[in-house]
């Protein structure tokens, strides 16, 4: 798989996506957007955002406790996958277990990881997030369920 194009594809769906949310999420002021990676499972890509009309228990569990959001896998469709983001979420997890069989794997999940932070940050994806209403506190995330609460992105020069 060459990442850079599957980089490239992961900022036209996401593009897409926001833009096709925007609607449904302007009444609502957007905390935080999230995009776990997790490239053992099936489902290996999974979008959510953090509004500021949220019902979990956030100073008990933390603002990064993503599959508690109400908006946690927001374009799933009646499967429970992002179809927009299947294909990606195919490629990643044939890319991962690809890794698995030559003992690569820890290398090629921070690979994705980085692609999924490159595509979080990529201007086009920025201008859809800028025609959003946006909280004074909102961040970008990228992590996976092996690491709860971990932020890629931050990390990555978020």
């Amino acid at each position: 798989m060459n990442i850079e194009t599957w980089t490239n594809r992961l900022v036209r769906v996401l593009e897409g996506e926001l833009a096709r949310w925007q609607e449904r999420i302007s009444f609502n002021s957007v905390r935080a957007l999230a995009l776990d990676c997790q490239p053992w499972l099936e489902n290996a890509l999974v979008l959510s955002a953090l509004t500021d009309k949220e019902t979990y228990d956030e100073p008990k569990l933390g603002k990064w406790s993503v599959a508690d959001w109400r908006l946690y896998n927001f374009p799933k469709d009646k499967t429970g996958r992002w179809s927009a983001g299947a294909v990606l979420s195919t490629e990643a997890f044939e890319y991962y277990a690809a890794a698995i069989r030559t003992g690569t794997q820890a290398a090629c999940h921070a690979e994705l990881l980085d692609a999924c932070c490159k595509a979080m940050k990529s201007p086009d994806v920025s201008a859809v997030l800028r025609r959003y209403r946006l909280s004074e506190d909102f961040e970008r995330f990228v992590g996976h369920s092996n690491a709860a609460g971990r932020n890629f992105y931050r990390a990555w020069n978020g």
